[in-house]
């Protein structure tokens, strides 16, 4: 950390350098230049973010006094780190998403795991129709966890879209296609499946549509 006090420009030019570079791609960002969207000059960012940490941790440990700092502050700004961290953590698992594993091998046994068992039976040329975020929803993607394809899955989507132009333009349209998927109206899913060749809609709705499989508040709907 000693180093921070006695090189300060150093790290200073670098994140001068960082701001200067990203600045520089923005015009090719707003031209729509594809490479320069691939290149993600946004995670630039992250250097910036790495380097404010490590100023934080040092301000906490050493900053603030011209004397040598002592091993009993930084242990205690150490300790505080790691019960922040700890708090953050258990937030995010007690609260945020109560039902989620930190680490598992295969689906849980739950509505969506038994959903997602009976897509994989279903016939393998199925299209199915859920939620566009359903996989931040319900922890698995239907593509992985059912094997089957889907009409769209928003995040995944847009992000291969950043490298071909043409899954982009399919992912805007169906996306905007959907529309608010709580919103759905039984007219709406059947005149989807028609566009999109679906054959099954995954919802949590009471919906107007015949029920070809349901597990708790999970239905699946028969779209032909």
């Amino acid at each position: 950390m000693a180093s921070l006090q006695t090189y300060p420009n150093g790290d200073g030019d670098k994140k001068h350098t960082l701001v200067v570079i990203f600045l520089s791609t923005l015009p090719f960002n707003a031209a729509r230049l594809a490479f320069a969207i691939q290149l993600q000059p946004a995670r630039i960012f992250w250097m910036l973010d790495l380097l404010a940490v490590i100023y934080v941790v040092w301000m906490a440990a050493e900053g603030g006094s011209r004397v040598v700092a002592t091993s009993r502050r930084a242990t205690i700004a150490a300790l505080a780190i790691i019960t922040l961290s700890t708090m953050r953590g258990v937030y995010i698992k007690t609260v945020e998403f109560p039902g989620r594993r930190i680490a598992q091998i295969g689906l849980q046994d739950n509505d969506w795991g038994r959903v997602m068992a009976w897509a994989r039976a279903s016939p393998i040329t199925s299209g199915w129709l859920a939620d566009p975020e359903h996989a931040v929803r319900y922890g698995t993607s239907l593509r992985v966890a059912g094997e089957r394809d889907v009409c769209v899955e928003a995040i995944k989507d847009r992000a291969i879209g950043m490298y071909d132009r043409g899954m982009a333009m399919r992912t805007r349209d169906r996306v905007a296609a959907v529309g608010d998927f709580h919103m759905l109206t039984p007219e709406r899913a059947r005149a989807l499946a028609q566009q999109y060749d679906l054959h099954y809609l995954v919802s949590e709705q009471a919906l107007s549509l015949p029920i070809a499989f349901r597990s708790g508040d999970l239905r699946v709907y028969a779209l032909r």
